[in-house]
């Protein structure tokens, strides 16, 4: 395996260093840390059908609305609006 040499300021050594987990190596850091990250939103794709979803969304909105509707009762109560 080939190998290069790199260096480093001592803020990205200690930084590098405090990311090792037990005897891994410091490429073993480096590939964890950098390897390309799966989007976690993907892995819910097809989970409800899009009739669900349209009614998990009217759902959200409605309940967004409502929060919406009591911040700005308080805020007028307090007399801030």
């Amino acid at each position: 395996m080939a190998s290069k040499t790199i260096s480093l300021e001592e803020g990205a050594y200690k930084l590098l260093l405090s990311a090792k987990r037990g005897d891994e190596s410091f490429s073993e850091v480096v590939q964890r840390l950098l390897r390309p990250r799966e989007d976690p939103m993907r892995r819910m794709v097809g989970i409800v059908n899009a009739q669900e979803g349209a009614a998990m969304r009217e759902l959200l909105d409605k309940t967004r609305e409502a929060d919406r509707r009591a911040t700005m009762d308080r805020f007028k109560r307090l007399g801030l609006v």
